[in-house]
């Protein structure tokens, strides 16, 4: 592996209050005062990301780094302990996955650390456009591959429907994972493409919502999940929440904010557990301390997604320790309300 110390360092990092900043003198890390400082230069704000474990301890970071055999510099993916005692390599590019008949990580596009393990996004080099990303978790190479483009989800209940693109993900905990994908293949049209599925700790899918399948906690095949408009994970405890939109009944009765939680039931007979229900719907009426009767015009759910794709990295959230959701709903006396959501 690499060493950290003494080498040339591009950190992408968000500096806005530094923007106008060219360049810090900064310690390589790993290397002792004795060592040899080298320059640190800031990139554009906006440009770089961190994420730091709930638990772990550490941080992870990317940067560009100069390999011991030389030649350009190679984007990689780093981790540090909070209190400086280790600091190791994730990733780099050029690193031939573990599993992988073909291809070598090219391109890191976006990570989260709730725990010790990594879990990222990044491009495949000598790869068909097919297959050509990988979701992947865990330290190096020899970490496990998460979801591909290109694969089959579920052979029994989705066949023929392979991903045709990860739009977003989150880290649950050591073993699981949430991600949002866009589907391709047999079957698959414009109003079903759309899902939203669960890694479990067997490696096994789950698919908790996908669009032009019945809506859950309806009971109706007419009724039929539109849109999913905006989608929060809490990463520690494994609530979410989904407001989308629904099909096959009145417009001033089409928008759910539904929820779930990924840490309930197992992986084999209880999974069903893990499924979401409906918590408000747009022409419900309901009562708060500032409301006495309103009925639910619309429903906003205001998550902050990293541009990365990545969730869970420390941006604001919805949900809160205790699995509470905080919505705005807007009523019919036009009043909007910031509200809480059991779940």
């Amino acid at each position: 592996m690499p060493s950290l110390a003494a080498q040339p360092v591009e950190l992408a990092w968000p500096v806005k209050s530094l923007s106008s900043l060219k360049s810090i003198r900064a310690q390589a890390p790993g290397g002792s005062a004795k060592r040899r400082a080298t320059w640190v230069r800031l990139v554009k704000a906006g440009a770089g990301r961190a994420a730091a474990g709930f638990s772990s301890g550490y941080i992870d970071f990317a940067a560009y780094r100069l390999p011991d055999s030389g030649g350009r510099a190679q984007q990689g993916l780093f981790y540090i302990h909070l209190d400086g005692s280790e600091e190791r390599l994730t990733a780099a590019q050029g690193d031939a996955p573990s599993g992988l008949s073909t291809g070598k990580f090219r391109t890191f596009f976006g990570f989260c650390q709730p725990t010790f393990n990594t879990l990222f996004l990044a491009s495949l080099s000598n790869t068909p456009p097919a297959t050509n990303e990988v979701l992947w978790r865990g330290i190096g190479a020899s970490g496990d591959e998460v979801l591909r483009k290109g694969t089959e989800i579920d052979a029994s209940e989705l066949p023929g429907a392979l991903v045709a693109r990860i739009v977003r993900f989150w880290a649950v905990g050591a073993e699981q994972s949430v991600i949002q994908v866009l589907l391709k293949g047999r079957g698959v049209t414009a109003a079903n493409r759309s899902a939203l599925i669960l890694q479990q700790e067997d490696g096994e899918f789950l698919v908790l919502m996908r669009s032009g399948t019945p809506a859950p906690g309806f009971g109706s095949n007419a009724i039929t999940v539109g849109v999913m408009q905006r989608i929060d994970v809490n990463p520690v405890t494994g609530a979410y929440a989904i407001l989308g939109t629904i099909r096959g009944v009145a417009g001033n009765a089409n928008q759910v904010l539904w929820a779930g939680r990924v840490g309930l039931g197992d992986d084999s007979l209880k999974r069903h557990l893990r499924l979401p229900g409906p918590r408000l719907r747009k022409g419900d009426t309901y009562t708060s301390n500032g409301t006495d009767r309103g009925v639910i015009r619309s429903i906003s759910l205001n998550p902050a997604p990293d541009p990365t794709g990545a969730g869970g990295r420390g941006l604001g959230q919805v949900i809160g320790p205790n699995d509470h959701i905080i919505v705005t709903l807007t009523t019919n006396r036009r009043v909007r309300e910031l509200i809480k959501v059991e779940p």
